[in-house]
Formats: C-alpha cells, structure tokens, sequence
C-alpha cells in the first residue's frame, strides 16, 4: 500500500523530480489508506482534498493537514465541489476507494 501511494504522487518522474508541490490531490474517505495517503501527499508538498461522510472523520483529517474536506452526504455532487475548489481546474491524483459508485465522479474532476 505504501509503496503504491509513494508510486501514485511521483508516477514516472525522473529521480531528483518527486512530484507534490504544486499539485492537488483528491482522497476518497478517511480510512488507513486514504489517510496515510493524505500523510504523503502533505509529505511531498501537494495540496489536499480529502471526502468522508463523517465530519467527526473530516476534523481529524484536517488536523492531519488536509487543506479541504468535503462532506459527501452533504455534498452528493462531490465532484462539483472539488471542482469550485480548484478553481474549475480539477485534481492531479485522485486516490480513488470508492469502486463503481465513484469512479465517473473522480473521472470529472481529474484535470486534464
């Protein structure tokens, strides 16, 4: 799991060009993966987004350093939020854990 997240934030670069500053990545839910993965990414310089249906969940991550949470239940068109987030921009890596149900949303608000 480690591994894949540290592979997730620095792709293909070449050595000496991690990835993170400068990039905002989008963590679905609040569970060990998404949350060590916020852990990186902050780790690396990237800005953050991370979605729980929690606000309990959500507090501890912004206390972890997530620069924004979004509230899925309260937010169902999550993906329109992170979108007014980025400025229309959309997202540079999407850790993406909800299966089926999200993958279209991640799929809008990736930037292309």
């Amino acid at each position: 799991m480690l591994i894949t997240m540290i592979r997730a934030i620095n792709g293909f670069r070449p050595l000496g060009q991690p990835g993170g500053r400068g990039e905002t990545v989008l963590l679905q839910g609040t569970g060990g993966v998404s949350i060590m993965g916020l852990l990186i990414a902050k780790a690396a310089g990237a800005k953050t987004i991370i979605t729980s249906s929690s606000d309990e969940k959500l507090g501890r991550a912004s206390r972890l350093g997530a620069d924004e949470v979004i509230n899925y239940r309260k937010h169902p068109d999550w993906d329109e939020e992170v979108l007014r987030l980025t400025n229309g921009e959309g997202v540079d890596i999407v850790f993406e854990n909800g299966g089926a149900r999200t993958t279209q949303k991640s799929f809008k608000c990736v930037a292309w």
